[in-house]
């Protein structure tokens, strides 16, 4: 609710950059753009691995 009250819904918290519509229809609490999400899934899995 509070990105909804300063206009940051739908910006990705990491790069700045619009989230797609897409994204945000499948999973609306995304604050992650797509990229940015695919990257951290990736650092995850090699500090997990």
């Amino acid at each position: 609710m509070k990105k909804l009250d300063t206009d940051d819904f739908g910006y990705c918290d990491s790069c700045g950059e619009e989230i797609g519509i897409r994204r945000l229809e499948a999973r609306p609490t995304a604050d992650l753009c797509i990229d940015c999400k695919t990257l951290a899934e990736i650092r995850e899995k090699q500090v997990a691995g």
